[in-house]
């Protein structure tokens, strides 16, 4: 009952009060951020994505897991910056390096994306299935996550 207490006060709060985990940003020189994504907000793991703001433009290396992680990345870099990211580096194959592309592509449509061969034959090869069955799998993991929440008396 404690619990079942505590949730209810706890949604009463405002939203700021309540957020839950945020990205982190760490300068790391004049124009170089980097964004963490904790796993707890990728879900499936912890992502690191590094921005670099040019004379120009900005580029971008690796994105995020999830899409909604990959827009507040996108939002922090508008309060950086109004230049748009031209260059979006995938470092390698791993998904939580590319996944967010799409939305760099919604955002930035002339954006360029780099990254080596064997990443882009990597990419080529996924059917639509796979990303569909990636989305259910992280939704079935914040499902089960749920089920294991006690809101039983103490």
């Amino acid at each position: 009952m404690i619990r079942l207490l505590a949730l209810l006060a706890a949604s009463a709060l405002p939203a700021a009060a309540q957020a839950g985990p945020a990205l982190a940003k760490e300068v790391l020189a004049d124009g170089v951020v980097l964004f963490r994504a904790p796993e707890a907000l990728d879900v499936w793991t912890a992502t690191n994505v590094v921005v670099v703001v040019g004379d120009e433009d900005v580029t971008v290396f690796d994105t995020n897991t999830r899409p909604v992680t990959t827009r507040q990345v996108l939002a922090e870099i508008r309060k950086l910056t109004d230049k748009p990211v031209r260059t979006l580096i995938n470092s390698h194959w791993h998904m939580d390096h590319w996944s967010g592309n799409a939305e760099y592509r919604k955002a930035f449509p002339g954006v360029r994306i780099v990254s080596t061969l064997a990443t882009r034959d990597y990419l080529k090869r996924m059917s639509a299935g796979f990303f569909a069955a990636s989305a259910e799998g992280s939704a079935a993991r914040m499902r089960e996550e749920l089920t294991r929440t006690d809101l039983s008396e103490d």
